[in-house]
């Protein structure tokens, strides 16, 4: 039921964080027969069997959290950053979306511009909607904030302009 209903409510995929990839066929296996990627997570501290076997399991992208501990607390360099995304490119050809600590434009900017194909910012959303709750910020707020972290993650896909003399 939970696969029909996720389907009906125009889910893409699912990220089941807690289900190890040993014990997922379960629920993997009727979300992809139903067109559901099934996204999978690896963090700095995934080892290389480990990773491997994640990413023949994973479908859609893969979440690649930048930093050790929990979400929206600290955030990676981006060297450390391109690093890791350079490792996990040469295990999967799925798209990396770099995630954990990703709560400006200029975060989103680095980790694009590290090579990653997107930008995770769900701890800056949840931020911002308990700022709506306490009533600090508006719903108008929130959506600038998301054009803004968008601006941020486009402006480093763009290319550098170079003035030319004529």
């Amino acid at each position: 039921n939970f696969i029909a209903d996720a389907k009906a409510a125009g889910a893409d995929g699912l990220i089941i964080v807690d289900v190890p990839v040993e014990e997922d066929a379960e629920l993997r296996d009727p979300a992809e027969a139903e067109g559901l990627s099934f996204v999978r997570l690896v963090t700095p501290t995934t080892n290389p069997e480990r990773a491997k076997l994640v990413l023949e399991k994973a479908s859609g992208f893969v979440y690649l959290v930048s930093v050790s501990g929990v979400t929206g607390v600290k955030s990676a360099s981006a060297e450390t950053v391109g690093d890791l995304i350079a490792r996990f490119r040469k295990e999967t050809a799925l798209p990396l979306a770099v995630g954990f600590g990703i709560k400006t434009p200029e975060n989103a900017a680095a980790v694009i511009r590290a090579g990653a194909d997107a930008a995770v910012v769900g701890s800056a959303l949840t931020d911002i909607a308990g700022e709506i709750g306490a009533g600090r910020k508006t719903l108008d707020d929130a959506l600038q904030f998301v054009r803004d972290l968008a601006a941020g993650g486009r402006s480093a896909r763009e290319p550098v302009q170079q003035n030319k003399a004529v």
